[in-house]
């Protein structure tokens, strides 16, 4: 969740903990290119990075999906060259290791070259180039896009959204699909719905309408995850009257 770029709410680490002292696993599915550094004192077994692209377990990477070379090689030919420019547009490519700029001096160079290709982000001011180019990306081979915001589009490899590493976790666990409370605030996150018992809506984004409650801050849903910890189990769909 984006609530997780900067800062989180102490009393949502609080919860966390007393979930995992009762042996309930917490997994954090993040766009983000690394794992923030807020989650170190965490209670995180599982965490994902670039969406679902790879997903690591207890610090130990247990699924990846990576782009192929030749996927990333055409999708950069679809920019323009100006677009490559600092000044016009960042594009950015997150491998195992390292993101790598096309600003940068060696990026033609170094990215061939480099292991594990988890996404491809090119942002810009001009919605409508970003629209005609996530057309194009969509259609390359073995590629997927996500736009999560106006001013970028993401490409990544198939199967590496949250649901799909969601997915992966379930089955990992043992874990019934029943059983599984997920919480987002961006559009990214509706993937979770059909993996998860309960899935809970933070905020009002309309890509998560379909959310089996809605809660209206971070707040709430700390409150919302109490009740599911007395309970002993994530409340049914609509058992509660949290949808704002």
């Amino acid at each position: 969740m984006r609530l997780l770029t900067s800062f989180a709410p102490e009393q949502l680490r609080v919860t966390a903990l007393s979930w995992s002292g009762c042996r309930y696993p917490l997994a954090i599915l993040t766009a983000r290119a690394w794992v923030p550094d807020l989650l170190h004192d965490w209670p995180v077994e599982t965490v994902s990075r670039c969406y679902g692209a790879q997903l690591l377990q207890r610090g130990r990477v247990v699924r990846e999906q990576c782009l192929r070379p030749a996927t990333v090689t055409a999708a950069l030919e679809a920019l323009h060259p100006a677009e490559r420019r600092p000044d016009r547009g960042k594009t950015v490519l997150v491998t195992r290791q390292a993101s790598l700029r096309t600003s940068d001096p060696d990026f033609e160079t170094a990215w061939p070259l480099a292991q594990g290709l988890l996404k491809l982000i090119h942002g810009q001011p001009d919605t409508a180039r970003l629209d005609a180019l996530a057309e194009v990306w969509a259609a390359l081979p073995q590629a997927q896009v996500i736009r999560e915001r106006a001013d970028r589009v993401v490409l990544v490899a198939p199967g590496a959204d949250k649901g799909s590493a969601l997915q992966t976790l379930r089955r990992r666990l043992g874990v019934s699909q029943a059983r599984i409370l997920a919480a987002g605030d961006g559009s990214a996150d509706a993937a979770m719905g059909p993996q998860a018992g309960l899935l809970v809506r933070v905020g009002a984004h309309p890509a998560l309408s379909a959310a089996h409650q809605t809660v209206p801050d971070p707040a709430a849903l700390v409150q919302l995850l109490r009740f599911c910890r007395r309970t002993g189990a994530p409340p049914q769909p609509n058992a509660l009257s949290c949808r704002a």
